[in-house]
């Protein structure tokens, strides 16, 4: 069976082709060399980046470690500039929800600043741990947790919630 010649696909490689290096009396390894073009560095965040900066409880978790840490800085600000303006950061941000969708949160949030129809408004943040290998949301509100508070401050804010429940 003959292929036609406009069926064939061109791909790209991401890799260069294996080369076989020796030594003098050894064996030959396989080298996979990574192609120019190609992202090579991966990870590093340098710690002042960090969001979670106490996450393995190594400083203090209360108020003034936290403030130490940079926690509540500028919030009220933030804050006063109005849902909208927080909502376009968010949105400008390129945010994404950690779940199967990966939805952009700038737009919930937006969907949820409607004006209101007399109905509460309420930030429900799940914790639960329900899904096999996430253990990151105990140790954030054990250790860090004012960082959660200042984000559900921030975020219900920008959303026109009542009460927000951990």
């Amino acid at each position: 069976m003959k292929m036609a010649s406009s069926a064939v696909k061109t791909t790209r490689l991401l890799f260069r082709p294996i080369q076989v290096a020796s030594n003098a009396g050894s064996s030959a390894v396989a080298v996979r060399q990574q192609s120019s073009d190609a992202k090579t560095s991966f990870g590093n965040l340098p710690d002042a980046d960090r969001i979670f900066t106490n996450i393995y409880g190594r400083h203090d978790w209360g108020i003034k470690g936290a403030m130490a840490r940079g926690d509540w800085y500028k919030t009220k600000e933030i804050v006063e500039k109005g849902s909208d303006w927080i909502i376009g950061e968010v949105k400008a941000s390129g945010l994404r929800g950690r779940g199967g969708a990966g939805f952009p949160s700038g737009m919930k949030w937006s969907f949820m600043n409607k004006p209101g129809d007399g109905r509460p408004k309420y930030l429900v943040i799940n914790a639960d741990e329900g899904e096999p290998g996430t253990c990151k949301d105990r140790e954030i509100m054990r250790h860090d947790p004012h960082k959660l508070v200042e984000g559900c401050l921030v975020a219900g804010s920008a959303m026109g919630a009542r009460a927000a429940y951990i």
